[in-house]
């Protein structure tokens, strides 16, 4: 019978052993190497992913609470912390209205909800009352609002600066200290 012919098998094993050594060939040869893995990390900044020009909207009851735009968000591998650059974060609130907040750079951690924003941050509400620092810390289980950095707060009528601000959320108090000044204007 022609299946038992030696010429086929010796055939067939050529033919096993030249798709063997393409495929031995084809997984070492796809294999990042040192350089190129460091390449990556590079640029990706050590993240899991990186998406540019990212724009989120956060709804509730058909409705928008949240909306972040962001010219590159870089997630960790566990997805529990994501840093974002030159970002814009609106919220809508029931009683607060809408607050905008701008930064260079910020950091949200998801697993603790807590954020840090540094580099020009801005916090502004929708009468143009606003808070200016470079560095602004959001510490969600506790509510409290704290920067390190020079704080300058003004609106239309009024300018407040100092070294240090601490906002507790809970009991509505706001600490601002370290050579603070204040300027109101008359009407």
């Amino acid at each position: 019978m022609f299946i038992f012919s030696p010429v086929l098998r010796v055939s067939l094993a050529l033919i096993i052993v030249i798709v063997a050594g393409m495929a031995f060939w084809f997984i070492t040869t796809n294999v990042p190497s040192p350089a190129e893995m460091a390449l990556g990390k590079v640029l990706t900044g050590g993240e899991a992913m990186v998406i540019q020009n990212i724009s989120m909207l956060e709804k509730k009851d058909n409705r928008t609470t949240l909306r972040l735009n962001a010219q590159k968000a870089s997630f960790s591998e566990d997805r529990k912390q994501i840093r974002l650059s030159n970002f814009s974060l609106m919220s809508f609130g029931d009683d607060s209205g809408v607050v905008t907040i701008s930064a260079k750079d910020g950091v949200f951690n998801s697993g603790s909800k807590d954020i840090l924003a540094e580099g020009g941050v801005l916090v502004m509400d929708e009468e143009g009352k606003a808070l200016y620092s470079e560095e602004l810390r959001w510490a969600d289980q506790e509510r409290v609002l704290t920067s390190e950095k020079p704080v300058r707060i003004f609106g239309g009528q009024f300018l407040i600066k100092g070294g240090k601000l601490v906002v507790e959320m809970e009991s509505g108090r706001a600490r601002l200290s370290g050579g603070v000044t204040a300027i109101f204007q008359k009407n």
